[in-house]
């Protein structure tokens, strides 16, 4: 990677690849001085769902090395994590003198055709679902996966089913927004958690390696990756609507305020304008 970035003579690396490579990438950064920027926290292929906060277990380790190089590393800078966390930053200047609770709402309305399909990387994307780790009362809890349920009218899609679940912005946002609670909620229809169930149940989530009666080692996660489809195959015939916003509740001028921050997306425009 260091040759890599020295031979083209890049100033900014944009590293899109798996969760497991943000660290390899970020020292190349650190040796040639290249900018960082990234979409998703660290993982170890071995290591899941570790304790929060998740930042400080790998990339808040590299911060005096980054400030002693002059190096600006931005993580997570896609929507969620990413613009949620900007529209975090915008409730607080603009709308709010207190805030008591964020709960960033992520809900896909729309449909891509298939029996069964994740929409990044299914190896990560299951991954996150082995516990819950959330902040409530200024401190880490953790709840079973899908255990916590709400039903929300969002704008535009309507009303739709979320479970309380754990993800990469609530351990930089507990650290850098003075709230309560912070939570996030991610949309489920039943046809998923019926197959996520079935899948966890039986074993086929696990990420640790079996042994076939052939004697060769099969990690079960990787195997259900490669038999789903390819998400980035989705998108030609995607339909329908997704709506990811910051539902805030506070206080303004001594008087209690709520507030939702939102954005919608229509993946069929979404797909034909990139």
């Amino acid at each position: 990677m260091v040759k890599l970035i020295r031979e083209t003579g890049s100033e900014i690396v944009i590293n899109l690849g798996q969760a497991f490579l943000n660290m390899s990438i970020l020292e190349a950064c650190l040796e040639t001085g290249a900018v960082y920027i990234d979409t998703a926290i660290h993982e170890e292929p071995d290591k899941v769902c570790e304790n929060p906060p998740w930042y400080a277990n790998y990339e808040w380790k590299r911060k005096d090395r980054c400030a002693e190089k002059g190096l600006t590393a931005i993580l997570g800078a896609g929507f969620d994590p990413g613009v949620v966390n900007a529209y975090c930053a915008l409730a607080v200047k603009r709308y709010f003198d207190r805030i008591d609770t964020i709960d960033i709402l992520d809900v896909n309305a729309g449909s891509h055709g298939k029996y069964f399909a994740t929409n990044f990387d299914p190896e990560i994307n299951f991954r996150e679902f082995i516990k819950v780790w959330t902040w409530i009362d200024r401190q880490w809890k953790e709840y079973p996966t899908h255990s916590v349920k709400r039903v929300y009218d969002f704008p535009v899609v309507g009303p739709c089913p979320v479970y309380l679940n754990g993800h990469d912005e609530l351990h930089s946002l507990s650290k850098n927004i003075d709230a309560d609670s912070i939570r996030f909620w991610m949309g489920f229809g039943d046809h998923y958690i019926n197959v996520f169930t079935v899948l966890r149940t039986l074993g086929f989530l696990s990420h640790l390696p079996v042994t076939l009666s052939t004697g060769q080692e099969v990690v079960p996660l990787k195997v259900v990756k490669a038999l789903l489809p390819d998400p980035q195959t989705l998108a030609p015939g995607y339909t329908g609507k997704t709506c990811i916003g910051n539902f805030v509740k506070g206080q303004k001028d001594g008087k209690a305020r709520e507030v939702f921050i939102y954005q919608v997306s229509d993946h069929k425009k979404c797909y034909e304008e990139v």
